[in-house]
């Protein structure tokens, strides 16, 4: 790893740190923090950038959204954002298109959890299906029923997430 990614990592690391010590921040100062992070002069912790796609399903305003592609930005994810309340069948064609590493969507509602599944079972099989939302206080066993491969609680889970992530890992066969 080089001398620029390791500096990069070590500020997330230390911010994650500050975060679960103090408490998350209020929206302004995060997305003064993920400003801060995109302007500390690194490209990304990755080598090649991987391609994120990020929707809401159920969810009109998109703040957490937001937040989830400011972050993924700052640490050198190339982000698509396709909108606020798209359909499962644009998501999948986006990610398929796009090539996509990573879709994020946020899932306000218990009751979208079929139109979650299906976007899961469509996604390519590179494509992990990362999401937020109060559905997933709601219901613990929400992701897992509906093929999520990680629940991003907060932008320090999410982080964290990133952190760990290999663009070049796939899903396991035959998975949601």
């Amino acid at each position: 790893m080089n001398a620029c990614r390791r500096i990069l990592r070590k500020s997330i690391e230390d911010l994650i740190n500050h975060w679960e010590a103090d408490g998350m921040p209020g929206r302004d100062r995060l997305i003064e923090q993920a400003q801060a992070l995109k302007e500390a002069g690194c490209p990304g912790l990755w080598a090649s950038a991987p391609t994120m796609i990020t929707a809401t399903i159920d969810d009109g305003i998109g703040q957490g959204i937001d937040l989830i592609g400011r972050f993924a930005e700052a640490v050198g994810v190339r982000v698509e954002f396709l909108g606020l309340m798209q359909s499962p069948e644009r998501i999948v064609q986006e990610a398929r298109k796009q090539d996509a590493d990573l879709a994020g969507v946020t899932v306000l509602q218990l009751d979208t959890e079929p139109v979650l599944s299906h976007i899961a079972r469509q996604l390519p099989q590179k494509t992990e299906l990362i999401a937020g939302g109060p559905a997933f206080r709601l219901d613990p066993e929400l992701a897992g029923r509906a093929g999520v491969s990680f629940v991003a609680r907060d932008a320090a889970a999410f982080l964290r997430f990133l952190l760990g992530f290999a663009p070049d890992r796939q899903r396991p066969e035959g998975s949601a």
